[in-house]
């Protein structure tokens, strides 16, 4: 009982991201999570790897808040912090150039609602931040969007806690996975469809 009030509290105030949301493309029933977990905040490219997903917004804007969708291994994962960041495209690849990333933040969810199961009979979680200092994008530029579990403060070291979830059918570039070694699957697969990676900026 104390857990399901826990989560209705931080489940708050995700109306008006919605509106004013730059880049959408929310999680689509009933797509899995995506492994996607680093060592710590200053190791963005460690092992297993980390996901990544391009984005254009519309307009030059200031990006200050972030939606995305993931599994959790308990409730205990639901407040812990994410690594995010984000990357300029690589010119004529659908590929992130990760020599230069231009935001970086270890980021703490203020909201959190559970919304559905997913294909493998996991839960499926909405999250919401606050993306600290804001990253100003250039309109009609992609840029590419790195959401992962920072290891060292998880439930489980050395387990995947936190998985992305998926949106069915590929925006843009297909999202992808990253090892340090460079090894990637893109597009990635889930429940049989190509998926991209389910999130919101604005």
């Amino acid at each position: 009982m104390r857990s399901i009030k826990i989560l209705a509290l931080l489940s708050l105030a995700t109306v008006s991201l919605v509106a004013n949301a730059q880049f959408s493309q929310p999680w689509t029933p009933n797509a899995k999570g995506f492994t996607t977990r680093i060592p710590n905040c200053s190791t963005p490219y460690g092992l297993p790897g980390m996901a990544v997903d391009d984005f254009v917004c519309p307009s030059t804007i200031t990006l200050t808040k972030l939606v995305y969708w993931g599994n959790v291994s308990g409730a205990g994962q639901l407040t812990k912090p994410v690594y995010v960041s984000i990357y300029p495209n690589t010119a004529g690849a659908c590929f992130p150039d990760l020599s230069t990333p231009l935001y970086t933040a270890c980021l703490t969810p203020s909201n959190v609602a559970w919304v559905g199961t997913d294909c493998l009979g996991r839960r499926v979680f909405r999250f919401k931040t606050l993306l600290t200092g804001g990253f100003t994008a250039t309109g009609s530029t992609q840029y590419w969007l790195q959401i992962s579990e920072n290891d060292s403060t998880s439930l489980t070291p050395n387990a995947d806690d936190f998985k992305w979830c998926g949106h069915f059918g590929i925006v843009g570039c297909p999202a992808a996975q990253i090892s340090p070694t460079g090894v990637t699957v893109q597009p990635l697969i889930g429940c049989s469809l190509n998926c991209d990676l389910a999130f919101r900026i604005g």
